[in-house]
């Protein structure tokens, strides 16, 4: 019994690690670093995404906002910009174009609309990425009668 106390004594003295210590704090490690080092990379690659949504969706405004007052025909056109391929489609405006709730403030009444519909376009502006992914779609009704007014 002395002596296996004494030896106990001598095995706790020892100093260092052991291989399979060893081995086992560096698998704890990898198994903690890796799925973080996971998460940094997704998060950089969502916020690179969400930087050129945002830039696409201002490119739409734009563009939509340059229709605005000039006269547009009816058609789709497409150009670059600023990197990504911009797709405008424009449409005279019916009434089917609506959403239910515009619909429904006039009254499900297609006559209101008619007196408008030669300078009131529907218009729809698509951004896309260099591998045609959309980005941002933009639909809007807007007037494109020169003066602001009917003449």
């Amino acid at each position: 019994m002395i002596q296996e106390t004494i030896m106990r004594t001598k095995r706790s003295k020892t100093k260092g690690v052991t291989l399979a210590e060893l081995l086992v704090a560096v698998f704890i490690l990898a198994a903690v670093i890796a799925p973080v080092s996971g998460m940094f990379t997704w998060s950089s690659q969502a916020s690179i995404k969400a930087y050129k949504s945002s830039i696409a969706s201002v490119v739409a405004e734009m563009r939509m906002e340059e229709l605005v007052g000039t006269e547009v025909h009816p058609g789709t056109y497409g150009f670059m910009d600023n990197g990504f391929r911009v797709e405008i489609s424009v449409n005279d405006l019916v009434f089917d174009d609506l959403d239910v709730n515009l619909k429904n403030a006039l009254k499900n009444d297609n006559s209101i609309i008619s007196p408008y519909a030669g300078f009131l376009k529907m218009v729809i502006v698509t951004v896309y990425d260099n591998d045609d992914t959309v980005l941002s779609t933009h639909r809007n009704i807007i007037n494109t009668a020169t003066n602001g007014f009917v003449s």
